[in-house]
């Protein structure tokens, strides 16, 4: 896969198909490939860019201010697709594609979130704890009890794993809290775009709870995928396809 230069990093990126652009954004658990199986079937249809975000897959890893929105823009700029597109993204990178939208919402004509995160959520006690674990086996160094403990929280027993993946989102965690900014405002006013939100019934209680949310967003469609966990385009690649042809 090709590596594109944007805001002074590398971002490792992938183009299929062709049509209308769609924009498939990966979790903070997986890189730009828990999409292969969706990214093949929409590729009939569409020009779909996925790519690995800054400190994950095989794209930089963070050494300076960046935004995540604002690399999704330049990298769009420079593959030559600066008019409205469609964007799908799930757990971390639903909430990229919701801060691109509220940043850029003339860019955006069609928003999918599935089992998207979101700013300014009070999160459970379970979710704390699972971040305090999480935290403390980062502090020692010890990144096999990390991925463990991701496995356990956020992988049904199905679900393929990429542990080279999760492995170098894990490594990198650090310092892309330490760098990424802040901006614009959360701000679900600002989203233009028609959206569809989905949520997983075997994943966490506190997405259901976010999802539910995002559909307040005026004319948004709320759909559950009822065989997932947090993963939905790892757990269920098939309903995945059928609900994102249908709203695309």
């Amino acid at each position: 896969m090709p590596l594109l230069r944007v805001n002074d990093t590398s971002l490792n990126y992938t183009v299929e198909g062709q049509g209308e652009p769609v924009v498939l954004l990966h979790s903070a658990l997986c890189d730009l490939t828990m999409w292969d199986e969706v990214a093949e079937a929409l590729a009939s249809q569409y020009t779909v860019i996925r790519y690995d975000m800054r400190g994950w897959g095989h794209s930089g890893v963070p050494a300076g201010p960046f935004r995540h929105h604002e690399d999704l823009a330049a990298l769009l700029d420079a593959l030559g697709h600066e008019g409205p597109i469609r964007i799908a993204g799930n757990s971390f990178g639903g909430r990229i594609a919701a801060k691109f939208a509220m940043a850029y919402p003339e860019r955006v004509e069609k928003l999918v979130l599935l089992a998207a995160a979101a700013e300014g959520h009070n999160w459970s006690d379970q979710i704390r704890a699972y971040g305090a674990a999480e935290g403390a086996a980062l502090e020692a160094g010890d990144f096999d009890k990390a991925v463990e403990i991701n496995l356990e929280t956020w992988f049904l027993p199905g679900t393929p794993r990429n542990l080279e993946s999760l492995r170098t989102g894990l490594v990198n965690q650090n310092a892309g809290e330490e760098h990424e900014q802040e901006g614009p405002e959360w701000d679900l006013g600002a989203i233009k775009a028609q959206v569809l939100v989905g949520y997983a019934v075997h994943d966490l209680p506190d997405f259901e709870v976010i999802a539910r949310r995002y559909a307040e967003i005026p004319g948004a469609r709320l759909v559950s995928f009822p065989e997932s966990g947090h993963l939905i385009p790892l757990d269920d690649p098939q309903k995945t396809i059928e609900v994102l042809r249908a709203f695309l």
